[in-house]
């Protein structure tokens, strides 16, 4: 994982007026109190994408050359903060202590784009992890229309991002029971590997099953009957040091299992395996790709996010 921090030491929160911070919040509790001391920060932050400018408009002097400097507009913004914003925040931050989070944590609220504003925030503050409830649209959707949870992912903050499935407790609750860790060998896969021994053995008491799943292409797969390709060789160094992380990490190695699939879509295995097994955590890689190319040239990332909506996915650059 790229950036100047330890994995899982400073959560970052985008929160929205939707009061979609619930389950956000919980789980950052649940992750922080399984860790301890380790997490150093939790902080909330808002961004005002312009809302409440519009709302508020008719009581400004148009004419000004600079709105935003305006006393009257410091006000209105004060205001709004005070009555709309800060009693979310302040809820989200009780949710947080609730679970179980001993870590400081803050209230941040800041101007601007919403996803540049939480990537220079992430990037400048060395946040290691965000955590974000996703919004269950197709990629065509987003990558036509855009949304929060989407601009992140294509971006390249160096963040693990945590999208909190549909059905993530919104209370005290171990924050993993059943988790797959989707591997295919290459830099953001092993780094998602070392971000899931750190979570899971924080939190080995409460911990199930381990799925440590690979899965072959097709092509790779007539390769390997035709005796062409040492797979068995492959697949083997590619469990490696993800489960000597986890058994170091504190992980029973009664519970870690290992499975290849082979197919001609990788995402849909995923989402079988982790359907089938009753997962609700999943780690995967994510390339950063522009929204465009994903859409026309695909992603595994992408396709497991869409379809499967119950689990927490956890991509990790």
């Amino acid at each position: 994982m790229g950036g100047d921090f330890r994995p899982l030491t400073k959560f970052l929160l985008p929160v929205d007026m939707n009061e979609s911070f619930r389950r956000p919040a919980a789980l950052a509790g649940n992750m922080a109190g399984a860790l301890g001391d380790r997490v150093e920060r939790v902080t909330f932050l808002h961004v005002m994408g312009g809302r409440y400018l519009g709302e508020h408009m008719k009581n400004i002097d148009v004419r000004a050359d600079f709105v935003l400097e305006t006393d009257l507009f410091k006000r209105l913004r004060q205001q709004y903060i005070e009555k709309e914003i800060r009693p979310l925040l302040e809820e989200a931050q009780e949710t947080l202590t609730s679970c179980g989070c001993k870590a400081p944590s803050d209230l941040e609220v800041r101007d601007g784009k919403p996803v540049k504003e939480i990537i220079r925030f992430s990037t400048e503050g060395s946040y290691s992890t965000i955590i974000i409830e996703r919004r269950g649209l197709s990629s065509l959707h987003r990558a036509l229309f855009g949304s929060v949870s989407a601009g992140l992912l294509h971006s390249n903050v160096a963040a693990t991002i945590y999208l909190v499935g549909s059905e993530a407790a919104a209370a005290k609750h171990a924050p993993v029971r059943r988790c797959l860790l989707a591997l295919d060998g290459s830099v953001p896969s092993e780094a998602a590997a070392r971000e899931a021994a750190v979570l899971l053995g924080g939190c080995r008491e409460g911990l199930e099953t381990v799925i440590l799943l690979h899965v072959i292409g097709a092509a790779r797969y007539a390769e390997q009957v035709a005796g062409q390709c040492p797979v068995d060789k492959d697949v083997q160094s590619i469990f490696e040091l993800p489960k000597r992380g986890l058994l170091e990490s504190g992980v029973p190695e009664s519970i870690i299992q290992e499975d290849v699939r082979c197919g001609e879509n990788p995402a849909d295995l995923i989402v079988e395996e982790v359907e089938k097994a009753g997962c609700d955590m999943v780690f995967m890689g994510r390339q950063g790709r522009s929204a465009l190319k994903e859409l026309f040239m695909g992603s595994v990332s992408q396709g497991v996010i869409n379809k499967a909506s119950k689990p927490t996915i956890a991509l990790t650059k």
